[in-house]
């Protein structure tokens, strides 16, 4: 979080989700989980 607030985000505009990927594989791909197999993810980023 603090790259966010040097770079200017205010706090209450940051949100950092508690989820672990290899500790919910099921839903996330983890390349720790699947020891080394290859996979795609992808994050989103809206500024208005």
């Amino acid at each position: 979080m603090e790259n966010f607030l040097e770079a200017g985000l205010k706090k209450q505009n940051i949100s950092l989700p508690d989820l672990c990927t290899a500790c919910n594989k099921d839903y996330l791909f983890s390349h720790r989980a699947s020891f080394g197999k290859r996979g795609n993810q992808a994050a989103v980023l809206m500024l208005r």
